[in-house]
């Protein structure tokens, strides 16, 4: 049974570690995709740095590639909503207040509608997940289907939250190396200019 086979995809879930996040949210997808049926997903979890939610899954990579993101500061953004109010947006457009590079790569796909799930425990999201369809009207997900996937998301929060903990510290950790590496560099020719000056002054 459906029931049966999500207990075992959340127990497997729960078995990840925290250095794993990419792995919890290739496994999120297959129970939600086990679900509804349906493999148009998008998986954006928040990201402090960039004051934005990133995208970080679809089926076939594509827009996590290019750099998929929602600002947070988008509060018309029906992602941004669902995130920030931690409460499930149903069927709304696809394209509604999204960026140039949404659009097109929705429009590549013939996407029309999308219901959006916040990620985490309750009042605490880390992210969202939207469910897309390419139907205009109809219901996206089922009563059913939406209680399966409440009850997924909430038995794989604790271990998404601590997962997408360890990512940001990880990511945080990276820009600061870069920044570090950026000012020792700027130190450097710094230096040699000095140098340089002190050098066409001794030969004066």
């Amino acid at each position: 049974s459906v029931e049966k086979m999500m207990r075992e995809l959340i127990e497997r879930i729960n078995a990840f570690d925290k250095e794993n996040l990419f792995d919890i949210l290739h496994y999120i997808s297959e129970g939600i995709e086990e679900i509804t049926d349906s493999p148009l997903i998008r998986i954006y979890l928040e990201e402090l740095k960039e004051g934005a939610l990133t995208c970080l899954y679809t089926p076939e990579g594509e827009l996590e590639r290019i750099g998929g993101r929602i600002p947070i500061q988008n509060r018309e953004s029906q992602v941004v909503k669902a995130f920030l109010e931690a409460s499930v947006v149903e069927e709304v457009s696809v394209l509604e207040e999204m960026d140039d590079l949404h659009r097109r790569w929705a429009g590549d796909r013939g996407l029309a509608r999308t219901t959006i799930f916040p990620l985490g425990q309750p009042g605490q999201s880390v992210g969202v997940v939207c469910l897309d369809s390419m139907e205009k009207t109809g219901p996206i997900v089922s009563r059913m289907q939406k209680t399966l996937l409440d009850d997924l998301f909430l038995k794989t929060a604790s271990v998404l939250r601590e997962a997408h903990r360890f990512y940001r510290q990880i990511m945080l950790n990276r820009h600061l190396d870069v920044s570090r590496k950026k000012d020792a560099a700027r130190i450097l020719l710094s230096g040699v200019l000095d140098l340089d000056s002190a050098i066409d002054l001794a030969s004066v």
